[in-house]
């Protein structure tokens, strides 16, 4: 009887609230096409992907016990796993509650069949979920189990071991491997093999398991011996005799086991053989208690006004790191994603950290505000001037939103080997980047009101008990999750924000009225000061925006946006196709007041010296009505380049076209005016033209044209527009499928199901693929039906196997045509290839 049929009994004995918790707890099972009856369902619960997501949601101890059992193979048992773990230390400690805690732990793992009884009316030994020893391929670090160290053992090698243990010899494969693990499984029966072996078999055994142990951090060995042994690695003709002598004996008797040569001096010894040798008083590290989480005072209020500082300052450095793509596109490396450099030039440009442009890129790309375009570089898109115009809280919840669902760690820019990770580079995304994201979010949410999480370091060791294998290999990420929650307003002083509580829960609309909260009102006024520079507090309107960054140079960002006029910046201005009277008129209708008198003056002299030199075409022609002007040109050694020639007073020609004559007086300081062939200017190409100001209006505003209504559009109507546009850009939701009561009641009726006929595609697939179960084969018959997406373990020709996810998928005589999402690109597969079949 094998587990999976042992598990099909335990599941046929529970009654149906049973299995109802039990598929509640492992709702992956319920995904796909519905489930036909016990024995299907036992078949889903062993699947990895689904193992995976059980095993994610398990806090450290417990994955600790789950290891062990593992680890004991066949013979697992709550007192075995209860004795190899290592009780808390003190003098408190007591055994009988430290049995109890781990007997606890095994009902979790049972509530989501990750072990189950051998049988279902003793209940005393523990079968593992076979999906599991994917993920504990190496339980406890001592080796492979004893179904594993003998897939390549012949049967007639594994009969005689049987037999020679005086047991009878199964026909079968697959039995004499269910007997082969029993024994093994079974510390007093290796004990006793071992017992009757020579005395330097003996050692040499123990001496393996003792070593192994040590490496997995193993409480309570004895000290290392230096004497060299069996076992401990041959330093003499002697030793290696001693160990070939030894690892013969243990190949003849089924204690260690070498399919790659009989002659070979080492052999691979079962983990449960290793676990049994060890003595009685070693145990393996146990933490069934939570690390402490410290927490400081972080009133309310103080929050609130630290994430809406914060959250105010991101969205200014995303539309600044935004309007300088759109100036400046930047470029893409061959291998994908924008370098470290561009980034870099980016923020000091900006007068920002590096870390928020690449936090601002990776959140603009799934927003579709940039892109790459077929040149190669990355450019705004269309959306941006648009979305740039919303309301700013309707502009902040897309950017959290996107944030909060990002498959990435955005601010991450070293990789495991500690290169340089491009920002929206071509590495894949994380599926456990989301699951951190939130575990993060929650982790700040817990505890007293008014108090924060004390460091990220804290926060880190606690996820590391909390949810292991989300943050395994990624206990930076913790930090760096946090410091984009604060960036964001999402958090901050180590706790929630009403922004971030509305985020975790989901809560849209109480997302948007934390925003509007936080977020200070669109400004269409500045003030300008006679030092030449002009505040804007709060969020600038778009059109104030343009209007400064073409007349003025940034200087600071955030709560309060400040400007610097200068004479560049007003050339610049009348570069980009103003006039100084039009100019002067636009600032003033951004002043309170009366423009101050510096900045009067400085504006009328840029302007009565600009266009004192004319250029037009020829190879050029400069015309002026300044004499002697044109005179220093033409000897201006600075302008030689030019080919200047005096043809009359007020007329030189130059060699160079007029753009190359333009940019050269230019940057000699002169302020020539570009104009054509009939004088008119010449505006410079790709100039951005200011928009004008717009009277002010609510946020809330409508965006269509009202003739006869003058109420505003409510809120909610504002917010289902605001959710059906972000829906488009997400992927289509998967249908619900029977809830877990109603797939219990039904699997759990004593009324047979009616039998139903296999469709032809169903038959079809079948006859093609003949690894595939029953329930696979009409998950992918219904994913060919229902254009779902399906996820597939296929081997190729080439004997390669490969994980897929496809989607589009087409039946075509023996084959499968779709849509790949690894390769982005249409493939082909074999149906004989497709090893298993997975909801996508």
């Amino acid at each position: 009887m094998t587990r999976l049929d042992r598990l099909r009994s335990q599941l046929d004995s529970m009654t149906a609230d049973e299995v109802g918790r039990l598929l509640a707890a492992r709702p992956d099972v319920l995904r796909g096409a519905p489930l036909q009856d016990t024995g299907e369902l036992a078949e889903r619960l062993v699947r990895p992907n689904g193992v995976a997501a059980a095993l994610g949601a398990l806090t450290w101890p417990v994955l600790q016990v789950l290891e062990v059992l593992t680890a004991c193979g066949a013979g697992a048992t709550e007192k075995r796993a209860a004795e190899l773990l290592a009780p808390v230390p003190g003098p408190d400690s007591d055994p009988v509650a430290h049995a109890r805690t781990v007997a606890q732990f095994v009902d979790e793992l049972r509530a989501v069949a990750l072990v189950w009884p051998t049988d279902a009316l003793l209940d005393v030994n523990l079968d593992v979920n076979p999906g599991v020893r994917v993920y504990f391929e190496y339980p406890l670090g001592l080796g492979r189990s004893a179904e594993a160290t003998v897939t390549e053992v012949t049967v007639i090698d594994l009969a005689r071991i049987v037999r020679g243990w005086g047991l009878d010899a199964p026909a079968r494969r697959s039995d004499l491997v269910e007997a082969v693990a029993h024994v093994l499984g079974d510390a007093g029966q290796v004990r006793r093999l071992v017992g009757s072996a020579p005395a330097e078999v003996a050692d040499y055994l123990v001496v393996r398991a003792e070593q192994a142990a040590r490496r997995a951090g193993a409480i309570g060995l004895p000290p290392d011996p230096e004497a060299p042994g069996p076992g401990r690695g041959a330093r003499t003709p002697a030793d290696y005799r001693a160990a070939q002598r030894a690892a013969a004996w243990s190949r003849e008797n089924g204690l260690g086991f070498s399919a790659w040569s009989s002659y070979s001096g080492d052999i691979e010894v079962p983990g449960e053989v290793l676990l049994a040798l060890l003595p009685v008083d070693v145990a393996f590290p146990f933490a069934p208690v939570a690390p402490p989480l410290p927490r400081v005072a972080a009133p309310g209020t103080r929050v609130t006004s630290s994430a809406a500082g914060a959250l105010t300052g991101f969205v200014s450095s995303v539309m600044a790191t935004l309007e300088s793509v759109d100036r400046l596109p930047l470029a893409v490396l061959k291998s994908g994603g924008i370098g470290v450099r561009e980034i870099r030039a980016v923020a000091k440009r900006l007068g920002i950290a590096d870390h928020e442009v690449r936090l601002a890129l990776e959140i603009a790309a799934p927003l579709e505000l940039v892109g790459q375009d077929p040149a190669g570089v990355l450019r705004t898109r269309p959306r941006f001037d648009q979305w740039r115009a919303g309301a700013p809280a309707f502009r902040a919840a897309d950017l959290i939103l996107i944030w909060f669902g990002l498959g990435r760690t955005a601010t991450r820019d070293r990789d495991e080997d500690d290169r340089s990770v491009p920002v929206l580079g071509p590495v894949g995304d994380d599926p456990r980047a989301q699951i951190r994201r939130r575990i993060v979010l929650a982790a700040l949410e817990e505890g007293a009101a008014d108090t924060g999480v004390i460091s990220a370091g804290a926060l880190a060791s606690f996820l590391a008990w909390r949810s292991p294998l989300a943050v395994h290999g990624a206990l930076d990420d913790v930090a760096l999750v946090w410091s984009e929650a604060e960036r964001l307003g999402v958090a901050a002083h180590g706790t929630l924000s009403e922004i971030g509580r509305a985020v975790l829960v989901g809560d849209t609309a109480g997302l948007l009225a934390a925003l509007m909260a936080a977020l200070p009102p669109v400004q269409r006024t500045a003030l300008f000061g006679s030092d030449l520079t002009v505040l804007v507090s709060g969020s600038p309107d778009v059109a104030v925006v343009d209007l400064l960054d073409t007349t003025a140079d940034r200087e600071t960002r955030g709560a309060a946006s400040t400007w610097r006029i200068t004479p560049g910046s007003v050339r610049r201005a009348l570069d980009d196709g103003f006039e100084a009277a039009d100019l002067l008129d636009r600032l003033r209708e951004l002043a309170d007041g009366p423009l101050p008198q510096p900045l009067e003056y400085l504006v009328r002299d840029v302007g009565r010296r600009y266009g004192a030199v004319r250029v037009g075409p020829s190879g050029a022609v400069l015309v002026g009505d300044d004499q002697a002007l044109l005179a220093e040109l033409a000897v201006n050694k600075a302008l030689l380049r030019l080919g200047l020639q005096r043809i009359a007073p007020t007329v030189l020609v130059a060699t160079a076209a007029p753009a190359v004559v333009v940019e050269a007086l230019r940057a000699a300081g002169y302020l020539p005016r570009h104009v054509d062939a009939t004088g008119n200017r010449v505006v410079r190409v790709g100039a951005k033209q200011p928009r004008a100001l717009l009277p002010a209006q609510d946020p809330l505003a409508a965006t269509e044209e009202e003739d006869d209504d003058d109420d505003l559009p409510e809120l909610d109507d504002l917010l289902d527009l605001w959710a059906q546009e972000r829906r488009t850009m997400r992927e289509p939701a998967v249908a619900s499928e029977e809830s877990a009561a109603a797939a219990a009641e039904r699997l759990t009726s004593r009324t047979p199901p009616a039998p139903t006929r296999a469709t032809s595609v169903e038959t079809e697939i079948a006859a093609s693929a003949p690894r595939l179960t029953p329930s696979e084969v009409r998950q992918l018959a219904r994913a060919i039906a229902r254009g779902e997406k399906v996820q597939i373990d296929y081997r190729s020709s080439s004997g390669k196997r490969t994980v897929r996810i496809l989607s589009e998928v087409v039946l075509d005589e023996g084959y499968v045509a779709a849509w790949c999402h690894l390769r982005q690109a249409p493939r082909v597969f074999a149906l004989g290839g497709i090893l298993a079949v997975f909801p996508g």
